[in-house]
């Protein structure tokens, strides 16, 4: 059996309930013959030390990826030479997004992206599941790149309600298109962020319970809806003033760094944020 150490890892974090188990899925993109695709790797307890999937970057070294046309395998620990080996390769439909859902008319190859090294979310992970990225086929444009990274339905779920959030408000300058030099909402802003937040609901007929002040951003004096991963339609007559219920107290009790005049408007990198 031949194998390649072409590979890249990519994103993971997704443990997988067995009953013999806890495995954690990895997601690499494997490069043979200068052709990139996409395989998904189940890996055992056991074979690596406790912890190991939420260091930043890993550190465990993995096995050689036998080559062939699969997309899914696990890696287990050899009981013979006790050595981490890739094993089960199949290949499976994967959960993915429905296509029928895919409004927008423009199509990226994910293996010519081009990736940047930047801390979307402040919080050092750098995943390709949100990344900064530009791409030859958009003139080089640095865009917001956030994807289904695992094919699972919580990811999938999420990522949908993205895409029907985003085409719901296209053209109506409710979400981020491309946008240069943003901030974040300051405490005395919470009008504003309403007035946007019921916009959004007027508009687009969706509801947003993710509405912390951080998926609010600011441009000369106008405010912006991120993060569509929770919208969704109205369970209820009450869904959308729950919605601004919730608005008001993550304005109360969230931390702020109400800057004043020290906080200007080039604090933050503009980005395009689109679903492909």
């Amino acid at each position: 059996m031949s194998t390649t150490n072409n590979f890249e890892l990519l994103s993971g974090h997704y443990e997988v309930d067995t009953n013999v188990d806890q495995r954690v899925m990895l997601r690499f993109a494997v490069t043979v013959d200068g052709k990139q695709t996409i395989r998904y790797i189940e890996v055992d307890g056991g074979v690596y030390p406790e912890g190991w999937h939420w260091e930043e970057p890993i550190q465990v070294e993995f096995p050689p990826f036998p080559t062939g046309n699969w997309n899914k395998a696990r890696l287990s620990r050899d009981p013979r030479s006790g050595q981490p080996y890739i094993w089960n390769t199949t290949r499976v439909n994967l959960l993915g997004i429905d296509r029928d859902l895919l409004w927008h008319s423009r199509a990226i190859e994910y293996s010519r992206l081009v990736k940047y090294d930047a801390d979307l979310k402040g919080d050092g992970e750098t995943t390709d599941r949100l990344m900064l990225v530009s791409h030859p086929n958009n003139t080089e444009r640095k865009m917001v790149m956030k994807i289904m990274a695992l094919p699972k339905e919580i990811e999938r779920d999420s990522i949908t309600n993205e895409i029907r959030a985003y085409k719901a408000v296209e053209g109506l300058e409710i979400a981020a298109k491309f946008i240069w030099g943003v901030r974040h909402p300051r405490r005395d802003e919470e009008e504003a962020c309403r007035q946007a937040l019921k916009r959004f609901h007027r508009k687009a007929g969706l509801c947003h319970p993710d509405n912390i002040a951080g998926n609010f951003i600011v441009k000369g004096g106008r405010v912006y809806i991120i993060d569509f991963g929770m919208a969704g339609p109205p369970t209820n007559e009450h869904a959308f003033a729950r919605d601004l219920e919730n608005l008001k107290y993550f304005f109360e009790v969230g931390n702020f760094s109400d800057g004043g005049e020290g906080e200007g408007e080039g604090d933050y990198d503009g980005y395009e944020d689109e679903e492909y």
